[in-house]
């Protein structure tokens, strides 16, 4: 053997010894050597979700070892005040959903507080294929994207079948353009569902709208706000009183719980003590959002879910939320990494879709969606999709969702609409102390 082929023998036999020492204690991960990073991700508690972050959190880490998921879970009820003080502190999460808030989205928008994620789907097209553009477009301002969204609820009437199977009455619609299936028509229905008594456990309400006082005005063809004030996402000049179709709206509520056959604001709060109204069989029906599926598997009854009654111009809000990433992340790519992961149609997004029975924003999954819920109601599929795909006709962006600060806006309605609703004032004065006090927020 020559001195130049011995060389070459040194040279691989030296090689194979590298290659071979870098592999031993079984890593060869990618992310091997990379710089240890921590994120935060940021999400309301919930005994149905929480499987699913936790299990995100697992997988995702051992996909990527050099990245840890600190996971906050915080009560709904207390993510407005501690995002604004996690911003106002220069501590916010990396990873979370604006709309888990009751501030919302153009909010935390207008703050400044999110990432424009245009170069990363630039970078990543595949992450919003799938997505309609209707609903990328209620995250995208002045250009840019600042959310990706990964779930899609519509607004629904729900109803209990056996009461109404008890009063023989047919179940409503899945068809939204069915004109037969109008407000007197579903005012008629409710009387009939309806069981009065003094003890309020015995009393059985035939209807209960779940949805704020704004939405109800949509139901009609009203709005409490101007288009402009949706384009420019924030509230200039409250038009409740321009509107006839808001008094229009909000009187037809009111009309139903003074004859008895909606709850009041007290009766609703003291049957919420011991559950859902509806859950708890003591309303035969009730508008909601999609939202209230991951509930029903609660429910002791058989139920169905319909369209909203149709009234020319009805229009029904979606309820439509995205991830984001915040604006000062130490760690925008890592986080861009984890959205991904968790959006991914094939395994985070699919993974929380069988655990929330929630509805996808990616086309993708509607399938499996359409038929996990048609076999929890006991409907056909063909329902499911109908009843789907007319509130996403009828539907828009939810107004918490388009216009900020709605927090505060919010304050203001519910402040005085109780009264409203109990009749001790008239729907007008009403709206002009509701306007009062719009006009006075700074």
């Amino acid at each position: 053997m020559g001195k130049k082929t011995v060389r070459c023998v040194i040279v691989v036999a030296l090689t194979v010894m590298v290659v071979a020492a870098c592999r031993q204690g079984g890593t060869d991960s990618t992310d091997s050597g990379k710089e240890k990073v921590e994120l935060t991700w940021l999400v309301t508690s919930s005994p149905q979700r929480e499987p699913w972050h936790k299990e995100m959190v697992e997988k995702f880490q051992n996909e990527h070892p050099h990245i840890s998921i600190n996971l906050q879970q915080i009560p709904y009820a207390d993510v407005d005040q501690k995002l604004q003080t996690l911003i106002a502190g220069g501590t916010p999460p990396d990873i979370w959903c604006p709309n888990w808030s009751q501030s919302g989205f153009p909010t935390f928008q207008a703050m400044d507080a999110l990432l424009d994620l245009s170069p990363y789907i630039e970078k990543d097209p595949e992450v919003v294929e799938g997505i309609d553009d209707n609903l990328m477009e209620l995250y995208r301002v002045d250009g840019k994207y600042y959310g990706i969204p990964f779930q899609n609820y519509g607004s629904y009437l729900y109803y209990n079948k056996e009461l109404f199977d008890k009063r023989g009455l047919d179940y409503p619609t899945t068809d939204w353009d069915d004109k037969s299936w109008s407000w007197d028509q579903m005012v008629e229905y409710a009387e009939k569902l309806t069981v009065t008594s003094e003890d309020i456990n015995e009393r059985t309400f035939g209807f209960m709208s779940n949805d704020e006082t704004n939405k109800q005005a949509w139901l009609f063809g009203g709005d409490f706000f101007s288009a402009d004030d949706y384009a420019n996402g924030e509230m200039e000049t409250p038009q409740l009183l321009d509107n006839p179709k808001n008094v229009e709206a909000i009187q037809a509520h009111v009309d139903l719980i003074q004859k008895g056959i909606s709850p009041t604001p007290s009766q609703t709060e003291g049957l919420s003590e011991i559950g859902d109204p509806f859950i708890s069989g003591k309303v035969a029906m009730a508008t909601n959002g999609g939202f209230a599926f991951i509930n029903l598997k609660a429910a002791d009854f058989d139920w169905g879910v319909a369209a909203l009654p149709y009234v020319e111009g009805r229009q029904a809000s979606l309820y439509t939320d995205p991830w984001s990433i915040s604006a000062t992340s130490d760690h925008p790519d890592e986080a861009w990494e984890f959205l991904k992961y968790i959006t991914d149609p094939e395994h985070g997004a699919k993974r929380y879709l069988e655990y929330t029975d929630a509805t996808p924003a990616h086309r993708g999954l509607l399938e499996d969606w359409y038929r996990g819920i048609a076999e929890e109601a006991g409907m056909a599929y063909e329902e499911i999709k109908e009843v789907h795909e007319g509130s996403q006709r009828y539907g828009r962006g939810s107004d918490n969702h388009q216009i900020k600060q709605f927090s505060s806006i919010r304050r203001v309605i519910e402040q005085t609409m109780p009264a409203v609703y109990d009749g001790s004032m008239s729907v007008e004065e009403g709206f002009k102390v509701i306007e009062q006090g719009l006009l006075n927020l700074d």
